[in-house]
């Protein structure tokens, strides 16, 4: 049993339940069915709809149920409460629907908030201090402890702004006249409400809640089948926009995840005759991924292409860059941008090409902002997310019940999402599950890691075990993060081993080539020139065909807009190792994101013109189909 909460958690959680999901679940308390969107709810429902969005805390985009979210929970409420009452709340629990929300933080790291019939039980949060799951009680576990545990000070009890009864747990039931309105919890500097919720008579609010019939994924997939065929329908539309109307060939890049492989199930039912890529990266991804990508996806595109980084390639990239980290996340455009949009050219013709992605707008706040359709400004390339609109749980209830297809183990295994084994965003939790189950992977990157951890003047054991090389350019992040653990750490550019491929020589054609004089892009150009990795990043860039690798301007053809260097991984890395010795290592992240922002604004204006161009071929289609309907 825990008693108090730490301040910095709970400034925390104001900042992760500040941003809110544009995804809304409109829950039928009488049927005990969730809807995705309103008006299936009124055609299809009772008529006593509630929107769960007012009332969780988290980014709302929650999944079903998994058979490790149940030992995540035991574990969270044994720590803050006891065992006893996890066994019991498990049992309460059995027969409802729950929905799982995830996100993650810093501070908080992992979290798993669980929706109960569509009412909040709390968020199981993974403490980086102890490393075992804790709670965040939300209103319906406090209102089963109140009803069922009345005489024990598990929770205490506000009243008007006053403690009536004290807290043993640091976990407080905020109620006027009888009745539960909130849930406060207890730190080192007072006590703060986390859930609002309308005053409820506990007893009602438990019956409300566990009287509802009993329901199972497959109840809500028959309940919201008009829905996805609705959402089917809208891909459908747009293979016959892009592909049929405007001639474009499909290349869908995947990774394994459910979104990209939901993507390649829903383009077949919607008749596109896609290809697919998908880029396998040598001791970062598990080598069965590979083989579930041929399997399932391999079937469905009409031809699959899978590109391949050994791990010996990986390692000198590695070894180059520095192992990729938050805000620095060379990888991406290395392993499989570049060469994805090498394939395109090669083999379809950008003009000719439309890229489909698995971007959900209800993923994340910043995936949130773009549109369905787009125009890379990069490189011209028309894109489509094809489950953009797909609520995360809406994905998994369709692979399961319609296609009948299985997820990867990953997601059995508790990981939140597929993605590389050490990837710098997935949370601690998730990290320390990479090493559980992926040994062989985790220790081939040890080194790297340590050397990175050793410029941030960390002990190294320490360092690996709460995986801190994550935030090295993230100042902020790191500070409170080392704060809290009770350690000292200092923000360092990732650490590299150049690669000296070419002379001065060469340095000096460039410069000239580019038209570059001196400053820090002079320096840029020379670590881009004697140290080429051969990613093809710059080539991508390019949109006058002006370079070829190891990298060399060609002056006839180059207008001299710099792309190039600013785009390459070396050069970035090399004019933040220069400015940090000059100014700072906090000057030269500064510098970095500073040169991110300006692309988005200079891409901004761009982008508009070239979607506005291509939406206007989508109105002229469909007044052509309909005059041709007539």
């Amino acid at each position: 049993m825990r008693r108090g909460y730490s301040w910095l958690l709970l400034e925390r959680l104001k900042r992760v339940s500040a941003k809110r999901s544009p995804l809304h679940i409109y829950y039928d308390v009488e049927l005990n069915i969730p809807f995705f969107k309103l008006s299936y709810a009124i055609e299809h429902g009772s008529g006593s709809v509630e929107d769960v969005a007012g009332k969780t805390l988290l980014w709302l985009d929650p999944r079903p149920l998994q058979p490790h979210d149940l030992i995540v929970l035991v574990e969270a409420i044994a720590s803050r409460f006891d065992g006893g009452l996890a066994s019991k709340i498990l049992h309460s629990i059995s027969q409802a629907l729950v929905m799982v929300s995830t996100d993650n933080d810093s501070i908080i790291d992992h979290m798993l908030e669980y929706i109960v019939n569509g009412e909040p039980l709390g968020i199981a949060y993974y403490d980086i201090r102890s490393q075992v799951f804790d709670m965040i009680p939300g209103p319906l576990l406090v209102a089963k402890i109140l009803h069922d545990e009345p005489d024990t000070r598990l929770v205490g009890i506000i009243s008007r702004g006053a403690i009536v009864a004290s807290s043993e747990t640091g976990v407080y039931a905020v109620v006027e006249d009888g009745r539960l309105c909130g849930v406060a919890l207890e730190s080192e500097y007072g006590i703060e409400i986390v859930y609002k919720l309308k005053c409820v008579e506990v007893g009602e609010y438990l019956g409300k809640v566990f009287s509802m019939p009993s329901r199972t994924t497959y109840s809500v997939y028959v309940a919201n089948r008009e829905y996805v065929e609705y959402l089917v329908e809208k891909t459908r539309r747009v293979v016959e926009w892009l592909e049929a109307g405007l001639g474009k060939k499909g290349l869908l890049a995947v990774s394994g995840g459910k979104d990209s492989v939901l993507s390649a199930l829903v383009l077949e039912e919607a008749g596109s005759s896609f290809d697919a890529v998908y880029t396998h990266i040598g001791g970062f991804v598990p080598d069965y991924v590979r083989e579930y990508v041929e399997n399932i996806v391999g079937m469905r595109a009409e031809k699959l292409y899978v590109i391949e980084h050994s791990v010996e390639r990986v390692k000198q990239l590695v070894d180059v860059h520095g192992y990729p980290v938050r805000g620095y996340r060379w990888c991406t455009h290395a392993f499989k941008l570049a060469p994805q949009l090498s394939l395109i050219r090669e083999k379809i013709g950008v003009d000719k090409a439309v890229s489909y992605t698995g971007s959900r707008v209800f993923e994340t706040e910043k995936r949130s902002l773009k549109p369905a359709t787009y125009v890379d400004v990069g490189t011209g390339i028309v894109s489509h997310s094809v489950v953009y609109k797909w609520p995360r749980y809406l994905e998994y209830i369709v692979l399961e019940h319609r296609y009948k297809v299985g997820l990867l183990e990953d997601y059995m295994l508790g990981f939140e999402r597929e993605s590389c084994i050490l990837c710098p965003f997935k949370s601690l939790y998730e990290l320390h599950l990479s090493e559980k189950h992926y040994p062989d992977y985790t220790c081939l990157w040890e080194q790297a890691l340590k050397r990175q951890l050793e410029r941030m003047k960390v002990d190294t054991v320490k360092g690996l075990r709460l995986h801190i090389w994550r935030f090295a350019i993230q100042p902020g992040e790191l500070s409170s993060l080392a704060r809290y653990v009770g350690i000292k750490a200092r923000p360092a550019i990732p650490p590299a081993k150049p690669l000296h491929r070419a002379g001065q020589e060469r340095v000096a054609e460039n410069l000239q080539a580019l038209g570059v004089k001196g400053g820090i892009e002079k320096v840029m150009v020379a670590a881009a020139s004697t140290m080429c990795t051969e990613c093809r990043i710059c080539i991508v860039k390019c949109e006058k065909n002006a370079i070829k690798l190891p990298f060399k301007v060609d002056p006839s053809k180059c207008n001299g807009c710099l792309a190039c260097i600013y785009s390459c991984p070396v050069a970035q890395r090399a004019a933040m190792a220069f400015l940090a010795k000059r100014r700072g290592v906090e000057e030269a992240i500064k510098w970095y994101k500073k040169i991110q922002a300006r692309k988005v604004e200079e891409n901004l204006k761009k982008a508009i013109e070239m979607e506005e161009k291509l939406y206007a071929t989508k109105s002229k289609l469909h007044k052509r189909l309909s005059a041709l309907e007539k």
